[in-house]
């Protein structure tokens, strides 16, 4: 499931972990990448299936994703049972190459990355530790920015680790446009329990609490209107787990929050699920990509908020047997949809092809319009952007 570790981290702020971190395999191995395979999902079978068609050569894209899939758990002298989790690049044709050199990963875990609208940088969440009597033990919570290339490192927003954990940082989203005559970066925010969702100027500066929870109602998640000027929360609440609000955003100087409407009925989704925290905005319409979870079983499910008193909720997957299908990301034109699911003790990279797929999906690799993209081992996010 994506970024456990940061999610046990939470349960230390009073907040418990919803499901057991997985068990390590026992070896520890680059796994051969197979983009398109005869029976999905190819796993240790020995021999490389033959590529996917092309795209077309008219659309550039990056998708990027964070892994554990070179065996950098356990990395930087850490004992087996640390979560490490590396930032790749890969183009539409499935091939994916490391971002970042082995300087800057070495005691630091980069997961859940957000692109500028142009897709050249990016936004992400760092962990930086040391290593104590063979176990890892963060140091830093950090927010960075980069460009795709790896270059251009920065450090946006650093805190440091003390006695007790006071602060920490994650989920970061890049405003998929200006707003306010900039672009901005938000991320979620726990300081002495509480949550809020902070925003920023691109290098840090001007960061302000936009929106708060409280001790008896949780901010989970949220994500950014396409045009910048709404943003959905997701509040957990005691009688109703799946709270949507839509706050109206207004940036000057720094940015600020109205009230909110209260998104109503979200059916087919179960009224007792519970969100990931992972919510994405469509680039071309009012759709929002969530992952609902009951019981251990989690699906992604599309809102459609073009009216929030009265959305319209569609089901994208619907695995049986307690399978999760976790932080969904939009294609770039909304197309297709980008997905975490585990499969035989291991995560993988889903595309989903919303114009092909018979949906929900149920979980055939096989077929039509679904695509098995990497083996990710350990899964901290994705995006993916045109440019």
């Amino acid at each position: 499931m994506r970024s456990l570790w940061l999610t046990c981290l939470i349960a230390l702020l009073a907040v418990a972990c919803r499901d057991a971190t997985p068990t390590a395999p026992d070896e520890v191995s680059v796994p051969l990448f197979k983009p398109k395979c005869d029976t999905p999902p190819c796993k240790d079978d020995g021999g490389e299936d033959p590529p996917p068609p092309p795209p077309p050569s008219t659309v550039e894209a990056h998708i990027l994703f964070s892994s554990g899939m070179e065996g950098n758990e356990g990395g930087g002298g850490c004992k087996r049972g640390d979560l490490g989790t590396s930032m790749y690049r890969m183009d539409l044709s499935g091939n994916y190459e490391r971002v970042f050199p082995d300087e800057l990963e070495t005691q630091a875990f980069t997961s859940e990355p957000s692109l500028a609208p142009d897709g050249q940088r990016f936004v992400m969440y760092r962990d930086v530790y040391t290593v104590a009597k063979g176990r890892c033990a963060t140091e830093n919570f950090q927010i960075v920015t980069a460009a795709v290339d790896g270059t251009d490192f920065q450090v946006i927003a650093d805190f440091e680790r003390g006695t007790s954990i006071s602060t920490i940082v994650g989920e970061p989203e890049w405003s998929p446009v200006a707003v306010g005559g900039s672009e901005r970066i938000a991320w979620r925010q726990w300081t002495d329990g509480v949550n809020s969702i902070v925003t920023a100027s691109t290098d840090g500066t001007g960061a302000v609490p936009l929106i708060t929870g409280t001790s008896t109602e949780q901010l989970w998640g949220f994500a950014w209107s396409r045009t910048g000027d709404q943003m959905l929360v997701y509040f957990e609440q005691q009688s109703q787990l799946a709270s949507l609000r839509l706050h109206s955003v207004t940036c000057g100087s720094t940015c600020s929050a109205s009230a909110a409407i209260n998104v109503a009925d979200l059916s087919p989704i179960p009224p007792d699920a519970w969100l990931q925290f992972q919510m994405d905005w469509a680039h071309l319409s009012d759709r929002v990509l969530v992952s609902a979870c009951v019981a251990g079983d989690c699906d992604v499910y599309g809102i459609d908020l073009t009216d929030p008193l009265s959305p319209a909720v569609t089901q994208y997957t619907a695995r049986p047997g307690g399978a999760d299908e976790l932080e969904p990301r939009w294609s770039p034109d909304d197309t297709k949809i980008l997905f975490m699911t585990g499969v035989d003790g291991s995560e993988w990279l889903v595309e989903l092809d919303l114009t092909v797929a018979s949906l929900p999906w149920s979980g055939d690799f096989s077929a039509p319009g679904v695509r098995l993209l990497a083996e990710t081992r350990i899964f901290g996010g994705a995006d993916w952007r045109s440019f």
